[in-house]
């Protein structure tokens, strides 16, 4: 099925509860596999960010391919997390994950774009870009895992780890931090023709 709105979370939830559903009526206790196909298009706002697969094995691939398929995440969340078992028959593939960033300490605060924790998913064809993590991984972050990896671009993506509060304001607040821009101050660039030293 091929999704060309901009809710691809909530496709992948209601695929997640059709497989539910479908092995209780079978009565299987193995995951079944569903396919999520997303169009070309850049993918916002609450309903395209925090991707769960609850366990199940999922397909997410993009149709056009990650120059052109885009999950921004508007530095207000990381885009997929695998936390469940998930096996390398859940793939996500074809995606460029943009603008993560996971800070908060009720979430785990690693893995700015993915996270991978005590699961095994194939990621194909990713680039994963101006991400951030208060703990490790600024783009990407596999714990307890067997992943396959395959054609991954990782750039300009950041993990930090603070010892106070204060470091967190000098380091964010008072100044915008290059390359990546800070959400509330961005980057200003000087002009082209600006002499050097």
């Amino acid at each position: 099925q091929l999704i060309d709105g901009k809710m691809i979370a909530q496709q992948v939830r209601e695929e997640v509860a059709a497989k539910v559903a479908e092995r209780i009526a079978a009565g299987k206790s193995k995951p079944t596999l569903a396919a999520v196909l997303v169009a070309a298009g850049t993918y916002r706002g609450g309903r395209n960010k925090s991707l769960d697969f609850n366990g199940h094995e999922i397909v997410l691939r993009s149709e056009a391919g990650p120059a052109v398929t885009i999950i921004d995440c508007e530095l207000a969340s990381r885009a997929i997390d695998f936390e469940q078992g998930e096996g390398p028959a859940a793939t996500v593939d074809g995606f460029t994950i943009r603008n993560g960033h996971v800070w908060y300490e009720w979430e785990s605060n690693s893995g700015g774009g993915i996270r991978v924790s005590n699961a095994s998913p194939t990621l194909r064809n990713l680039v994963i870009e101006d991400c951030r993590a208060k703990g490790a991984g600024g783009g990407l972050a596999l714990g307890g895992s067997n992943s396959q990896v395959e054609n991954l671009i990782l750039r300009r993506n950041e993990a930090y780890v603070y010892r106070s509060y204060g470091q967190i304001f000098r380091n964010h607040f008072l100044r915008a931090k290059d390359p990546v821009p800070h959400p509330i101050w961005p980057v200003q660039k000087a002009p082209a023709d600006t002499p050097s030293c």
